[in-house]
């Protein structure tokens, strides 16, 4: 085995001297060709080895800067997507609610007409208290109409029901009924049965296209008792005491 000093000799001298020059002066310090030229391959193939290991540490440094580029780009790639999918599960949402709010959401119009008008031309389902007082037949009333909207398939179904009425005679029929020879008390007693009448539950369904129905309460909302706007739009798909007897 070739001693370690003469491969580092070969390898300190290469760049200066030559290779005659070196085996010469190995031949001096009494080594053998063999042993030179074992000497001589271990000093070239290590050079060699080294610079393949420089090379093996240059393309492992490119590979490893490549890699966590990639895991990087990997990385953001991921924060991007989790950013897009969280937009849109919040776009969903809110349109879902906004879906809800302004289709879904029974909305209670109290005793605001210009409120169901608008439910009606969607069939959006809402509540809506309707008070009319008017005279007829020298009867004064009061009505009080509680109205239900929802949805029927592709149509609207419109609840009515009378849950108040208040009558009173005016001033000209009580002279007139006093003339006829009534009393005061039997007045009295005339109103109260015809409240009474007036009374019993009354109530009914339609089931009605928006374009109908929201004809309907706009004229309501124009000051138009509810049995004569139902009369301006005409024969409809109704059923109950309260359009069949009126009030």
């Amino acid at each position: 085995m070739v001693e370690k000093w003469v491969v580092e000799y070969i390898k300190n001298s290469m760049p200066s001297k030559s290779i005659d020059e070196i085996t010469k002066y190995l031949l001096k310090q009494g080594l053998s060709d063999s042993e030179i030229n074992e000497a001589l391959e271990l000093a070239i193939l290590g050079e060699e080895q080294k610079a393949n290991d420089v090379e093996e540490v240059k393309e492992e440094k490119i590979k490893g800067e490549e890699s966590k580029k990639e895991e990087k780009g990997r990385r953001q790639r991921k924060i991007v997507y989790r950013f897009v999918l969280v937009i849109f599960i919040f776009v969903l949402i809110l349109f879902a609610f906004v879906y809800w709010f302004t289709n879904i959401k029974r909305v209670d119009c109290k005793t605001d007409v210009h409120c169901f008008v608008k439910a009606t031309k969607n069939c959006r389902p809402a509540e809506f208290v309707l008070g009319e007082n008017f005279t007829k037949t020298g009867i004064s009333r009061f009505v009080r109409i509680v109205f239900s909207l929802d949805r029927q398939g592709k149509l609207c179904r419109l609840s009515a029901q009378l849950t108040n009425v208040s009558l009173s005679f005016t001033d000209e029929q009580i002279e007139y009924l006093k003339k006829g020879g009534k009393t005061e008390e039997e007045i009295a007693k005339i109103i109260e049965g015809l409240e009474k009448a007036a009374s019993e539950q009354r109530d009914g369904t339609c089931v009605l296209d928006t374009i109908t129905l929201n004809s309907i309460f706009l004229e309501v909302e124009k000051g138009r008792l509810f049995q004569d706007a139902l009369r301006k739009v005409g024969e409809m798909n109704c059923t109950g005491s309260i359009f069949e007897l009126g009030y």
